[in-house]
């Protein structure tokens, strides 16, 4: 649990994302799904809150303007999605997805024509994801890796869109009466080595240049992606 939530603030502090997708699929080999949501939700609402007045100045206001919205709209489809589908199939799908778009923006990919369209469907999938698997971050990563948007503007957009995302996921969670003793208990505990790492991941993003940044978040990707597929195959 400690390696998991360290990682987890490690990763989310240098690049901007990356906090949810490593600790929830660790987290639901000792959870179940739903505490495993709710534990980084409680984290992830204390570290995205910190990084996002903190990087403030750097936000892309048209961007999450138009992500953010349609973020919210797609939370409570993923409340119905969830009691739907098995969570074993969305990581499923949401990892090969992950690896794909990966593999396609490493290859030069990039997001051509109507980018507002992109962000849109971007946080739509995104506010799904939010509530479903957790991992809402890997549509709007996509979606700013194509265009290849500068490193502290991605950094600091994503903590806003993720701010916003774990208000209202935690609001939905308490509506639908799935907020745990558990999973509250297993957040508090991942305050703590979440808080530490903190200070290294600030270091070592001040260290990056643009490029070792934009590798940095095509590893996280695919490393997310395979770690989506791998527990979605081990699962029973």
């Amino acid at each position: 649990m400690f390696f998991a939530f360290s990682l987890g603030s490690w990763a989310q502090t240098v690049s901007g994302f990356g906090f949810a997708l490593i600790t929830v699929p660790l987290l639901t080999v000792v959870c179940s799904r739903i505490d495993s949501v709710v534990a980084q939700s409680v984290v992830g609402l204390v570290v995205t809150s910190y990084l996002a007045w903190k990087l403030r100045a750097d936000i892309d206001r048209p961007l999450i303007s138009r992500v953010i919205p349609a973020s919210i709209v797609g939370m409570p489809v993923g409340i119905v999605v969830g009691h739907v589908v098995s969570d074993r199939v969305l990581r499923l799908v949401l990892g090969i997805c992950v690896i794909g778009a990966a593999i396609a923006i490493a290859t030069g990919w990039r997001v051509r024509g109507r980018v507002s369209v992109v962000d849109v469907v971007a946080g739509g999938i995104s506010g799904v994801l939010s509530t479903t698997t957790g991992t809402s971050g890997p549509p709007v990563v996509i979606a700013m890796a194509g265009r290849d948007l500068a490193p502290a503007a991605t950094r600091s957009s994503l903590q806003f869109v993720f701010l916003v995302g774990n208000v209202v996921t935690m609001g939905l969670f308490a509506l639908d009466d799935a907020i745990t003793k558990e999973g509250l208990g297993v957040g508090l505990i991942g305050l703590v080595p979440a808080i530490l790492v903190r200070r290294n991941g600030e270091r070592m993003f001040h260290k990056l240049r643009a490029d070792q940044y934009r590798r940095l978040v095509l590893v996280l990707l695919f490393l997310a992606g395979t770690v989506a597929v791998v527990t979605a195959i081990a699962k029973r």
